[in-house]
């Protein structure tokens, strides 16, 4: 694909792409993404299970009522169609992304390895995952071999798990944490709401947070809120009502005295 004014991208497909059975791995495509700020596309996704490695930049989904964001150093395993997506900040979002054929060995692979089959995940260490990418890349520019392409995945596959199984939290509060960098717009989101999703306490959940986290989760929420608020403001477009609207907050007032408490001034002031 050319460049634009918004995006460059390379696509690399399969030559011969068909539907695999459902017991085959089969890549579809590999991509090689830069959009720069104000980049913003309508619904897309869906079809395949997309992988993004993001390597600088930050940019932000929305499926539905959620919003997923992708942060510098993550990987993302997103199979769901996105209604749209966009650059947050003024910093260009630079990408390398998998398409897979989303069928049911698929599913059962990454359900298996990481209890779904959708997740974001902060690395530990990006050169060794963008190694895994970039062999992949070079498979696909080359003979194609399905039987290798699916192994070089697999491979990618154990490197996420084995930095993810290093996180020493809890798998119930890693699942949480997840579930909230995803959802952390919904104005909604409450301890019980929360509580109730995973079937737990609040009692429980409260303990959890204290233990590893060292902070409440409504402390935990607010500042996933303000740091999207905090990028948000580098687009001058947006109002700050709009932005706490879109962050979760119930006001913009509200918006105005956390971001002054933990940043030092108001919002206005700090996009100034």
């Amino acid at each position: 694909m050319p460049q634009t004014e918004f995006w460059s991208e390379e696509f690399i497909f399969m030559r011969d792409p068909v539907k695999p059975p459902a017991s085959q791995l089969a890549l579809y495509g590999y991509l090689d993404s830069c959009w720069f700020p104000g980049a913003r596309v309508g619904a897309g996704g869906g079809e395949y299970a997309i992988h993004h490695l993001v390597l600088e930049g930050c940019g932000e989904a929305r499926i539905g009522p959620e919003k997923l964001l992708c942060r510098p150093g993550s990987c993302m395993v997103l199979p769901r169609a996105y209604d749209t997506a966009y650059v947050v900040g003024d910093a260009p979002l630079r990408r390398k992304a998998l398409m897979l054929h989303r069928n049911s060995l698929f599913k059962l692979v990454v359900r298996e390895m990481f209890g779904a089959d959708e997740f974001n995940l902060e690395l530990r260490d990006v050169p060794r995952v963008e190694a895994w990418f970039d062999a992949i890349k070079e498979e696909m520019t080359g003979s194609q071999a399905p039987a290798k392409l699916a192994g070089l995945y697999m491979s990618l596959l154990h490197e996420l798990r084995s930095q993810r199984a290093a996180d020493p939290r809890p798998e119930l509060l890693r699942k949480i944490l997840d579930y909230l960098d995803n959802r952390f717009a919904d104005p909604g989101l409450t301890r019980e709401s929360i509580a109730d999703e995973f079937a737990i306490s609040i009692r429980t959940l409260c303990r959890l947070f204290e233990q590893h986290v060292k902070t409440t989760p409504a402390a935990y929420l607010a500042g996933l809120r303000l740091e999207q608020a905090r990028r948000m403001l580098a687009i001058p477009t947006l109002s700050v009502k709009t932005i706490a609207r879109q962050t979760g907050f119930n006001s913009s007032n509200y918006l105005c005295r956390l971001f002054r408490r933990r940043y030092g001034v108001p919002p206005e002031k700090f996009r100034r």
